[in-house]
């Protein structure tokens, strides 16, 4: 598993992430201090977690929130029609809402009085979309 984000430069992120897709490899990409990314970048990634303010920002070129499931599907589809495989947006207090390529997705609420943890998310999703149950 290869996991990226935007502490380095654009550039040197696409090559690990296309060496990675060549090689077989598992992805997850966090464009935290998101900024205007090449869409060329997305085939290459096979889990995107982003957060509200970065998702909207990267589907629109707007800020904002999003607002609502319908909000959330359509900044998912985005990703996923420039070959995301699993789209993951963490909605802070309310949970994170997941879609993947193979037609999956859904919300994720956050459990009362704990904060957001997004890998906790990541991985119960995971198990989601795996199909597995949680005992």
């Amino acid at each position: 598993m290869v996991i990226a984000h935007l502490g380095i430069a654009q550039d040197e992120v696409l090559q690990v992430l296309s060496v990675a897709k060549r090689e077989g490899i598992d992805t997850i990409f966090d464009p935290s201090l998101a900024v205007h990314l090449d869409v060329s970048i997305y085939e290459n990634v096979t889990h995107l977690i982003m957060n509200e303010t970065e998702t909207v920002l990267l589907s629109s070129g707007r800020t904002g929130e999003l607002v609502g499931l319908a909000a959330c599907a359509e900044a998912a589809d985005y990703f996923l029609q420039w070959g995301v495989q699993n789209v993951v947006i963490t909605l802070a207090g309310r949970g994170a809402y997941y879609a993947t390529n193979a037609g999956k997705r859904g919300l994720v609420e956050a459990e009362r009085g704990k904060p957001s943890r997004v890998y906790d998310i990541f991985h119960r999703e995971q198990n989601v979309i795996r199909g597995k149950r949680e005992s």
